[in-house]
């Protein structure tokens, strides 16, 4: 009350997640006083983009993909970048002789995303160039800086649509890696008997395309073929099973080859479809998997289609070879079953081939319920539950190999000449005909809630990779294999085991502080953990969205690629001078010595 005039604040959140500040007066006048951007703390999905090399020479107008030669004056601007280049590094490089490297470990707080600098013998030796495109529940789009956190680029192609009572933001998928052309990604909403669809570039937010079309979504997902410049086509299939088909140059694909699909149609049916091929595609159904009564879809995970695995094998130390079972249609899929009557509560794991529809693997955990989370890497299979009769969070460890015994009975049978006839010796496999993998499990007890999960990930797959764990205390924990391996011993072990580096077995994963990625800081309401693999092989992104957003660059072997902090590059530097003054003095004495020998 001022001046017996009675005067209030309002506080307002719009469709976008804006908080807007109003004041209103006696006479009932609304009068804006203050805006705060929200939306980023409604984030919905995350990707990571890096800007790996600029596009240079390419052109992406032509059916074919070509090179076309660059003018006088692109040359003098790339020679002048490339200069200018070199002079930041000799300033930079400078600098660091003359600093110590003990810098603290700190948080840049920003309007858009919150980029943690760890200390500096686990950094990155140099800045992260690229964005992260986070997709809010408004509708918004925004790329924020990985370098800096600031917001690059944001837009709202979806604020002036009229969602309908079940309009909401489906997917958004990556068409297309960044490398030889510029990225391309696509972000699909769904609206009441319509879909929108639209392509933009995610470095700098540039619109290519938005198209609406009538159709009554039952699912979306990328084609695995591609244009001829590599962009995957937006496939998205309506409630008769019709595939609908979309690509951002707006014409549609007029041949589409077979594939295979599956879909959750509810808590306890997942069915698998197959497309025969050809310019109208209808999907017809080809296997069906209905849980048993009183089970529901809990988690369900599937392995990441451009994650590397450097190896097919493992040597074992006795030099024998473990095969991997890397299976690209392999889905994990983990259900709970609420306790009833008599009967126990459980949750249970099936690992499923996609494409056929087998089980490969089933497993019961009596006394067990939700908080389920799932994660594929490779060949293993990590699932964490809650353990109601041990009142303590349980991790599962699964790792997936090809049959030996079949191959060894055919050694009996054939000799140990044979030729080798597992499926690894093949250039394709067919998961109509694959056996059955080897399965090696156990269980372990995590000290700590957990409430998501995560894999880092590499551009060849060498490094080791850690499974990030995130804890209920909204930080990240990084887990290493070696703890969670199944292939350990129960008891000493042996001294082939030893070469391998496999611990003994403990059921309680020890905690170690140390292993906290995000140090002191917290991501409030922590529901997203995304990974993507770094320019160098030792490096892996994650960005961790919750009400806040962070970014962390790992090394899960060490920066085993790069030069560290505490190199002597003054050593260096004069040891190349000296050779250098070297190699002159020696080569004028001997042309000196040369000229001598043919007075003589």
């Amino acid at each position: 009350i001022r001046n017996r005039e009675i005067a209030y604040r309002l506080v307002a959140m719009s469709s976008s997640g804006q908080l807007i500040g109003f004041s209103v007066d006696s006479s009932q006048q609304l009068k804006l006083v203050w805006k705060s951007e929200q939306a980023l703390a409604h984030a919905t999905a995350c990707r990571i983009v890096l800007n790996k090399s600029k596009q240079i020479g390419v052109s992406e107008t032509d059916e074919d993909v070509h090179f076309t030669p660059l003018s006088l004056a692109e040359n003098i601007k790339n020679f002048a970048e490339s200069v200018k280049g070199v002079v930041d590094f000799t300033k930079n490089w400078g600098l660091s002789l003359y600093h110590t490297f003990d810098d603290k470990m700190g948080r840049v707080l920003t309007e858009g995303i919150s980029v943690l600098k760890p200390p500096t013998d686990q950094k990155s030796k140099h800045q992260v160039s690229g964005i992260s495109v986070v997709l809010t529940k408004g509708g918004q789009l925004f790329g924020l800086s990985l370098s800096d956190g600031s917001i690059k680029w944001k837009s709202s192609w979806f604020l002036n649509t009229k969602i309908g009572a079940n309009g909401h933001i489906a997917k958004l998928f990556e068409a297309r890696k960044p490398g030889l052309f510029s990225p391309r990604m696509v972000v699909l909403m769904t609206l009441e008997h319509e879909i929108q669809v639209i392509w933009f570039d995610p470095l700098n937010g540039e619109l290519i395309r938005k198209e609406s079309s009538k159709i009554d979504l039952l699912d979306s997902f990328l084609l695995p073929t591609t244009d001829t410049h590599f962009v995957h086509f937006l496939g998205v299939l309506d409630t008769s099973n019709k595939l609908h088909i979309f690509h951002p140059d707006g014409h549609q694909k007029s041949f589409v080859p077979e594939f295979y699909h599956f879909l959750v149609r509810d808590d306890q049916t997942i069915v698998g479809l197959y497309a025969k091929g050809g310019s109208e595609v209808t999907m017809n159904s080809h296997w069906s998997f209905v849980l048993p009564a009183g089970e529901s879809i809990a988690a369900m995970a599937v392995r990441r289609p451009f994650m590397k695995t450097s190896s097919a094998t493992r040597v074992t130390g006795s030099r024998t070879l473990l095969h991997k079972y890397l299976n690209p249609h392999l889905v994990a899929i983990a259900t709970t079953k609420p306790r009833v009557a008599d009967e126990t509560e459980s949750v249970s794991l099936y690992l499923m081939d996609s494409i056929s529809g087998r089980i490969l693997h089933q497993s019961v955990h009596p006394g067990c319920r939700g908080n389920v989370n799932i994660v594929i890497a490779d060949n293993d299979v990590v699932m964490t539950l809650w353990n109601s009769d041990a009142r303590q969070y349980e991790l599962v460890s699964i790792e997936l190999f090809e049959d030996r015994l079949a191959d060894a009975l055919l050694d009996v049978v054939f000799g140990t000449m044979r030729v080798p006839t597992g499926i690894y010796n093949h250039t394709h496999y067919s998961s109509f005909t694959r056996r059955l993998p080897e399965i090696i499990s156990k269980q372990y007890f995590f000290a700590k809630p957990i409430t998501s999960l995560a894999v880092t990930e590499t551009g060849a797959g060498i490094s080791s990779k850690q499974i990030l764990v995130g804890l209920e205390s909204n930080q990240i924990y990084a887990l290493d294999r070696k703890f969670i391996n199944p292939r350990q011993p129960e008891g000493t072990p042996t001294p082939e085991q030893q070469e391998e580096f496999l611990v003994p077995y403990n059921k309680v994963i020890p905690f170690n502080t140390m292993n906290i990625v995000t140090y002191n800081n917290t991501v409030p309401g922590l529901k997203l953990i995304v990974t993507e693999a770094g320019l160098f092989e030792s490096e892996s992104h994650m960005i961790a969205v919750g009400i806040d957003i962070l970014f962390v660059p790992l090394a899960p072997s060490g920066a085993f690629d790069q030069l560290s902090d505490d190199f002597n590059r003054i050593a260096l530097v004069l040891a190349l001078l000296i050779l250098f003054a070297g190699v002159l003095i020696t080569a004028a004495l001997a042309r000196r010595k040369e000229l001598q020998k043919k007075w003589k």
